[in-house]
């Protein structure tokens, strides 16, 4: 049995991953896993997670890239063949805590070398909602976002995330947001 360092979150906006993730964002848990940081190129908009997310230009994110700087990278199509950019800090080599990364589908999609790497000890987690539910947190979350970009971003449903082999999954739309990160944190707790 392959020994697991990492969680991949992935899920379609508004499906909850970051509601799941920021469950382990305590004290409790402090020891025990590493949430990175992601680096994002699309400009930022009101509601987004500023804990979680740094927003970068596609230049600044190229030059982190070169530089050992973002690890994983990957990238995702957007309204009208738009690409944004998605990385995370890299966790310290020495660092033994279970590694905990949240993305969009397209983490998935994109099997270049930097994703294949972690994903060869990894867990997958889909985080999935039904559509009226993500319709409504994403209005919610992001007002401000484009048509078009809710669109590209709505029907993303994620189907295929669930092809990808031995997944776990955490079904959102029911759940309270504290039933949600109990149940990541269940999820979790065999790995750590």
């Amino acid at each position: 049995m392959k020994q697991i360092h990492s969680i991949i979150i992935v899920g379609s906006s508004g499906s909850g991953k970051t509601t799941l993730v920021n469950g382990l964002r305590t004290d409790a848990y402090a020891d025990k896993v590493v949430v990175p940081r992601r680096y994002i190129t699309r400009p930022e908009r009101q509601g987004d997670d500023l804990v979680e997310n740094i927003h970068i230009t596609k230049d600044e994110f190229e030059t982190k890239l070169k530089a050992g700087e973002i690890d994983p990278a990957w990238t995702r199509e957007l309204d009208n063949g738009r690409l944004e950019q998605y990385g995370f800090v890299p966790v310290e080599t020495g660092d033994s805590r279970l590694r905990i990364y949240s993305g969009n589908n397209a983490f998935l999609r994109d099997l270049n070398p930097s994703v294949k790497n972690i994903l060869d000890n990894a867990q997958v987690v889909v985080c999935m909602a039904q559509p009226e539910k993500r319709t409504s947190r994403l209005g919610n979350r992001s007002p401000d976002m484009s048509e078009s970009e809710r669109a590209v971003r709505l029907g993303d449903s994620g189907a295929d995330t669930l092809e990808f082999g031995n997944v776990e999954i955490i079904e959102t739309t029911s759940l309270s947001p504290e039933q949600g990160q109990e149940a990541l944190r269940k999820l979790i707790e065999k790995y750590i």
